[in-house]
């Protein structure tokens, strides 16, 4: 049973219901953040950017998209420890107030069981966030490789014993760039030397094994 909302995203009630009840594995949720996001990267390549950010003073672990543009706005914090809150959700567009779903935020079970992931959350995040679903594929590119190899990694990690960290260059647990964080300043040379001039928007994530 499919409810269509205000907001064009199809949920199955019960599958939402129990996305809200049920919490997989943080891996598995990482290695479902990033395949969004290199697949949101490769259709808008140049649209979009992908960063880990850090909401509220710290207290989410997030996958988080944002628009190449002036304002760099927001289009999603994909919380790797809770849900997907798109940038409608955030300014209160939520549902019908009679609707049995009034959240309508993805639950990571919702993305995991999806039978067209493409069809039914690709193109349902593009609709909400005003992005236009693109008819055919762009070719791979300088800003999509990056995110696109990135999710094959986490895709890889998800189901094994070993410890890895997917994390920004940056720490942003104050607004959005509170200093470069710690285990990069350990690093010497040019690198370092660049990452210090940076900004967070130009910060891509750095694979770190634990």
């Amino acid at each position: 049973m499919l409810n269509k909302r205000a907001l064009p995203i199809p949920f199955d009630i019960r599958l939402h219901d129990l996305g809200e009840e049920l919490s997989l594995p943080y891996q598995v949720n990482r290695a479902l953040a990033w395949w969004i996001a290199a697949e949101i990267i490769r259709r808008h390549p140049e649209e979009v950017r992908v960063i880990e950010t850090h909401p509220v003073g710290g207290q989410y672990d997030c996958v988080s998209l944002y628009r190449r543009d002036a304002d760099d706005s927001l289009i999603a914090h994909m919380n790797l420890e809770g849900h997907i809150r798109h940038k409608p959700w955030f300014e209160g567009s939520g549902g019908e107030p009679d609707s049995p779903v009034i959240d309508p935020r993805f639950s990571w079970l919702e993305v995991l069981a999806a039978e067209d992931r493409r069809q039914n959350v690709i193109k349902a995040l593009e609709s909400v966030c005003g992005l236009t679903s693109p008819k055919k594929t762009p070719p791979t590119v300088t800003k999509s490789i990056g995110p696109r190899l990135i999710a094959r990694f986490a895709s890889a990690l998800a189901f094994t014993s070993r410890t890895w960290h997917i994390r920004n260059a940056f720490h942003d647990s104050s607004g959005l760039c509170s200093g470069v964080n710690n285990w990069v300043r350990d690093m010497k040379g040019p690198r370092y030397e660049t990452l210090e001039r940076s900004t967070w928007t130009t910060s891509l994530p750095i694979l770190v094994r634990a």
